[in-house]
């Protein structure tokens, strides 16, 4: 079983990661056409293409300007602790065992605009692009578009074809994989809440929980999709009459 996530906006470069296998992220060559890209923009230009402050905007110029495929050990850590949102808060990764850190290291995929497709163990230096920017490169129109072979290929490569994918990633980076290609089927996830009446999905609660199942999953060393039906993170139940074969809709 393989499961695929989003990365996040918020990041923390600490050489003192607790994560202890280390490698260097796969698609270097096409990170290093993006990111040539983004050094031609200067901070107005990459404000209005990112949709930032000025004062983001100032910060990731310069974080473009210092961004190297090359770096040292100083400007890096590894993807699954650099990155500090809610879906990284559920995961803990400074809880998990060396048998917990093993399992990630083999069945967790980190989409990334910039890197395309990140190992947890995979060594980053802080960057901001998201997957839905409208940046041409070379002949792609935008992102997905420059990613989607390389990374359809590559997920195609790493999963056995009696495997499962699931998917914990937003729409915005899932759209970087070209689902009629996979060769295992995609499993989607919802978490809902009940609220006023009626089932919503609440963004904070939705993206905490995808954390909280991917630590799930390495606690447990998930290998099929009916031992996710266990799941029961933040109080969330597994709701047979609203699932499908290709939905798991956990409510609350």
């Amino acid at each position: 079983m393989k499961i695929l996530i989003s990365p996040a906006k918020l990041m923390d470069i600490n050489p003192k990661s607790v994560w202890k296998k280390s490698t260097h992220p796969q698609f270097l060559e096409t990170s290093e056409k993006i990111m040539q890209e983004l050094r031609n923009k200067n901070v107005q230009e990459l404000q209005n293409l990112m949709k930032i402050s000025t004062n983001l905007a100032e910060i990731n110029v310069e974080r473009n300007l210092v961004w190297t495929a090359q770096p040292n050990d100083k400007q890096t850590t590894q993807a699954i602790t650099a990155f500090a949102g809610e879906v990284y808060r559920g995961i803990k990764p400074e809880e998990l065992s060396t048998e917990g850190q093993k399992y990630l290291d083999k069945n967790l995929f980190i989409l990334s605009g910039l890197y395309g497709l990140l190992r947890p163990s995979d060594q980053i230096m802080l960057y901001r692009l998201e997957m839905g920017t409208k940046l041409p490169v070379e002949k792609s129109k935008d992102l997905c578009e420059i990613w989607r072979a390389q990374l359809t290929e590559y997920v195609n490569n790493h999963t056995q074809k009696d495997e499962t994918i699931i998917n914990l990633a937003s729409n915005e980076y899932v759209k970087a994989l070209d689902k009629k290609k996979l060769n295992s089927p995609l499993i989607e996830i919802d978490f809902m809440d009940f609220k006023d009446g009626k089932l919503k999905k609440i963004m904070m609660y939705f993206k905490h929980a995808r954390g909280e199942m991917v630590r799930w999953c390495a606690e447990h060393q998930c290998k099929e999709i009916e031992e996710l039906k266990n799941f029961d993170g933040m109080g969330y139940q597994f709701d047979a009459n609203l699932s499908t074969d290709k939905r798991l809709v956990y409510t609350r």
